[in-house]
């Protein structure tokens, strides 16, 4: 017999349930340690504005180009996604 499992969720999706969903509609999440930009694409995906801090060049460029694959609108308020 078969074991059944469900496929595990996404870095985003977990990380959109823990840290950026208790953010408020319309807010900014904070992300002092961006690394590669997962908490931010989340805030993204969710229909929130992100700031992201990362010290290491290499991870800031992995999060820049992650975040490039579809535009970051900072300047308005965030959707009711």
């Amino acid at each position: 017999m078969a074991a059944l499992c469900t496929p595990p969720r996404s870095q985003s999706e977990s990380l959109t349930h823990s840290f950026v969903t208790p953010a408020q509609r319309g807010g900014v999440v904070l992300d002092p340690f961006a690394g590669s930009g997962s908490t931010l694409e989340a805030a993204r995906l969710s229909g929130r504005r992100a700031i992201g801090i990362e010290a290491d060049e290499m991870y800031a460029e992995k999060a820049a180009l992650r975040l490039s694959q579809a535009p970051l609108d900072l300047f308005s308020e965030a959707s009711d996604a």
